[in-house]
């Protein structure tokens, strides 16, 4: 099952980095609805707290590498605004 699969990759990311988990691209277009499935297999896993693993579905459709990489620059013009205008 597909799923399980899923699941077992995100819990090894889990344990192995202890990070949160974002999945997007293509694939976040399609798990939304699954997303409850997904935590109860990673939450029936006896090394992983219920409470402490974050997952999130990145749904953003288009060119998301352009958008995180305007970020950086959006970000940039905001504190140089401030750290003139003082607001």
């Amino acid at each position: 099952d597909y799923l399980d699969y899923l699941s077992q990759g995100i819990i090894n990311v889990k344990q192995g980095l202890d990070l949160d988990i974002i999945i997007g691209g293509p694939l976040g277009l399609y798990l939304e609805n699954y997303l409850p499935d997904i935590m109860r297999r990673i939450n029936e896993h006896p090394a992983l707290h219920p409470n402490y693993t974050n997952i999130y579905i990145d749904n953003v459709e288009g060119n998301v590498m352009s958008i995180g990489a305007a970020i950086i620059f959006v970000e940039r013009l905001i504190t140089a605004k401030i750290a003139i205008t003082g607001e």
